[in-house]
């Protein structure tokens, strides 16, 4: 019996039972954190979808709900549960967020070309990182689809580094469905310019095109203004805006959402420029560079749009969370591998070259911003007298995280070091 457990637990087959220990064990911690956000969480945010969802079902436009401001296929996915009790379907709601936020760095870590003991730690990793952390408590309370969306894109990267172009584009055109912003990250895929990128394109373009059409279907001849109205009105919304926009308005004029510094028009105007300028540089030397490493160019793009959002909740930085989950993997691509558990590109017990001191100091300061984060910043919910410093602090984190990021994604290449990369997707499909 020793010696038949000895050679299964040898076998390649075995990182798969880490994975699934690491599922298990997030999984459970998910249901603790549905548990603790079930209950006494306003789920304010869901409650307006679900409206949207039951005004489907009643046969009316998804636009009647009030403050519904995103394309419809949200409210559609809703509407066959509109006949279900508030209470039952937001504990759902909220329950599927948690498998949700699981689930996402498992397709982070299946995207990456490590070993497969490395992606059973990556997983670890962004587990570990998105259960524990302040935005994330902020989305289960609010309700918010954040989750959904950070699975498709997830999922759309997962299926680029597979080759399977179509499959990508249409599900960046899926997250584009469910909340508008999200379609203009497909400026990665152009950017790149890989083979098959015209069928991932062609494939996004018909995907984003279904918003119109149920637009009509669902509200007749007036539902496409009724979504466009909706979408850019969303930009006026009384909300704290942790962006571009946001940050100079709470700390340079009267908004009523926090006490400014002091208020000057001409100091938010060009604090508003400079801001503006800095992200449009970090977004421009990431699509530039988007070839270097296409996963970590693909998430800085999704935190410059965040940042740049008219209005970009606390909650949005779940999304930068990826950032630091490939920036684990690259460097877990590098460290050399334990006996028995090949963790690189390699997977020889070599590791896949060279570990660079520069990856191990943009790792660590992506890894103080996530420690940052994890404060209990201000959000929409705070009282108007909470300083505008706060927010200041959650823009100026994020901004930083994703200029040293973009920053590590150009060096120059280690020698040897192409050999490595041609063998990408041969390793893909041995580990994928």
């Amino acid at each position: 019996m020793t010696n038949r457990w000895t050679v299964w637990v040898s076998q390649p087959r075995s990182p798969r039972v880490g994975a699934v220990v690491v599922a298990v064990v997030g999984i459970v911690v998910a249901c603790l954190r549905f548990h603790a956000a079930a209950y006494g969480s306003t789920i304010g945010d869901f409650l307006i979808f679900f409206r949207a969802g039951r005004t489907i079902a009643d046969g009316a436009s998804p636009y009647l709900a009030v403050g519904y401001v995103y394309p419809p296929l949200l409210a559609l996915v809703l509407a066959p549960f509109g006949h279900l009790p508030v209470a039952v379907a937001g504990a759902a709601w909220t329950f599927l967020s948690c498998l949700g936020l699981v689930a996402a760095p498992a397709l982070v870590a299946a995207s990456r070309p490590l070993a497969p003991w490395g992606r059973v730690l990556l997983f670890a990793v962004g587990v570990a990182t998105v259960l524990d952390f302040w935005p994330t408590t902020t989305m289960l309370w609010l309700g918010q689809a954040d989750w959904l969306v950070l699975v498709v894109l997830a999922g759309a990267l997962w299926a680029d580094g597979r080759s399977w172009s179509r499959t990508s584009g249409v599900l960046i055109g899926v997250a584009g469905l469910l909340k508008a912003w999200p379609a203009m990250v497909i400026v990665t895929v152009a950017a790149r310019g890989k083979a098959g990128q015209w069928r991932t394109l062609k494939a996004f373009a018909l995907t984003i095109l279904l918003a119109p059409f149920l637009a009509v279907v669902l509200a007749g001849g007036g539902g496409v203004p009724q979504m466009f109205d909706a979408i850019s009105g969303a930009r006026v919304q009384h909300l704290v805006s942790d962006s571009v926009w946001g940050v100079p308005a709470l700390n340079f004029s009267r908004t009523g959402l926090a006490t400014p510094l002091v208020v000057s028009p001409l100091l938010q105007a060009v604090t508003t420029v400079l801001l503006l300028l800095w992200v449009g540089a970090v977004l421009w030397f990431t699509l530039r560079w988007a070839s270097e490493d296409f996963g970590i160019a693909f998430w800085n793009v999704v935190v410059c749009v965040v940042l740049v959002l008219p209005i970009s909740h606390l909650a949005y930085v779940l999304y930068d969370l990826p950032v630091l989950w490939c920036w684990t993997a690259r460097w877990l691509e590098r460290v050399p591998d334990l006996p028995g558990m090949p963790l690189g590109r390699a997977g020889d017990g070599s590791g896949a070259g060279a570990l660079r001191r520069s990856d191990t100091v943009v790792l660590a300061g992506i890894v103080s911003w996530w420690i940052v984060m994890n404060k209990a910043w201000p959000n929409d919910g705070s009282p108007a007298s909470a300083g505008s410093l706060g927010y200041s602090v959650v823009f100026l984190a994020n901004a930083l995280m994703v200029t040293v990021s973009t920053i590590g994604l150009r060096r120059p290449k280690h020698p040897g070091e192409s050999q490595v990369v041609e063998r990408h997707d041969e390793l893909a499909n041995r580990f994928g």
